[in-house]
């Protein structure tokens, strides 16, 4: 039995994917693709949004590490989630 590709054997939005269509955008951010697509993708691609990849021609593809991390900017950004603790050196006087 062949087995298959990656990208046909994870669960939509898995981050171990080659590459992410809409249908996994849906799933990390929690949106319909309807409105991923008409609504939030051209916001979002005027706030610096990753390109799809060069090499996707019929449907667009985009890298998950560029995609997490710009979601991760975007929530630092709205402070929505809270800045990674720096250990502070010495202790309380």
């Amino acid at each position: 039995m062949k087995a298959q590709p990656a990208h046909l054997t994870t669960v939509p939005g898995d981050p171990r994917r080659d590459f992410w269509t809409y249908p996994d955008l849906a799933q990390v951010f929690s949106v319909s693709i309807d409105l991923l697509r008409r609504k939030l993708m051209p916001q979002w691609e005027a706030a610096d949004f990753p390109r799809p990849l060069p090499w996707c021609t019929r449907e667009k593809r985009w890298n998950p590490a560029a995609v997490l991390a710009w979601k991760d900017r975007q929530e630092r950004r709205n402070r929505s989630v809270p800045p990674e603790l720096v250990p502070q050196q010495g202790g309380q006087s």
